[in-house]
């Protein structure tokens, strides 16, 4: 649930995609060589990346939901990395707000 891995192919190559939920870790790894190593923490960012002599950007919107998304020239090779981590972290801020605001409403009716 927490470490979500995708292989796309890149420039001929197939690149590794590995996620890491709880650290916020991001590695793209190509025939056991790390290419690229980040902590995903800012809630939204660009990461420029060279990959095979092609300039890519990952974009990642981490909060609220967690999105990352591999673009070559402002077009998407892979616009959704992660479905799954999507839906997860959609599920769990609606059902945190849910919580907070029947906390809250709880506790002005008492």
């Amino acid at each position: 649930m927490f470490r979500h891995n995708k292989v796309i192919e890149l420039g001929g190559n197939q690149i590794k995609f590995d996620y890491h939920g709880l650290s916020g870790r991001l590695k793209l790894i190509s025939e056991g060589n790390i290419l690229f190593e980040k902590s995903l923490w800012l809630p939204y960012k660009r990461y420029p990346i060279d990959i095979f002599g092609e300039r890519y950007q990952i974009k990642a919107l981490i909060f609220p939901i967690n999105k990352i998304g591999v673009y070559l020239n402002e077009q998407p090779i892979c616009s959704d990395l992660f479905p799954k981590l999507k839906r997860y972290s959609l599920i769990s801020f609606t059902f945190t707000c849910i919580k907070r605001f029947a906390m809250v409403f709880a506790y002005a009716l008492s």
